[in-house]
């Protein structure tokens, strides 16, 4: 999950309308400058696109990119930022892989003691499915696989992830606020 670092103090309240900058480069938030922990996110993020914070209740708006590190951003919608909040990037392409490191040393977990199942969190293709499938079965061992829909992008390919998955599961929560 992507999410803003810290935020000083109870939170700093976002002004619709103002303008602050988002990094990437560990800080402590505030209403002018917001950590984002997703290295590659000034990379990524092209002008006009939004980033949804706290399940929606914040938005802010890409104005241009700054830096490889930092983006200007409108506030659409404010609020008080408060630290740890998810950040959804519906209309970003983000490279983040499904199976992240921490995931695959918590697979070997789960397959060195005996669980029946995983989840796969943030499935955005069918091939995000058949990569954990492929290393259940390069260990030789039979877990059930369940395609946690929470992008959009999974829509997409609804039929073939369901047709790779042992059981699905729509997490609406990030999936309706994208």
């Amino acid at each position: 999950k992507i999410r803003v670092g810290v935020v000083e103090g109870e939170g700093a309240f976002l002004e619709d309308g103002a303008i602050t900058t988002v990094t990437t480069e560990p800080c402590t938030s505030n209403k002018d400058r917001i950590f984002i922990n997703y290295e590659p996110l000034a990379r990524e993020a092209s002008p006009l696109e939004e980033f949804l914070i706290d399940d929606g209740k914040i938005k802010l708006q890409v104005v241009q990119r700054l830096s490889p590190t930092e983006l200007e951003m409108k506030v659409v919608h404010g609020g008080i930022l408060k630290s740890k909040k998810g950040v959804n990037l519906p209309n970003t392409p983000i490279s983040l892989p499904a199976l992240t490191e921490k995931d695959r040393k918590d697979l070997d977990f789960i397959i060195s003691n005996d669980f029946n199942w995983v989840a796969l969190s943030f499935v955005r293709s069918v091939n995000d499915m058949l990569e954990l499938k492929r290393i259940i079965r390069d260990r030789g061992v039979d877990i059930g696989v369940m395609a946690k829909i929470e992008k959009p992008a999974a829509l997409k390919q609804l039929e073939a992830i369901i047709s790779e998955s042992d059981a699905v599961m729509v997490a609406r929560g990030d999936l309706g606020v994208e």
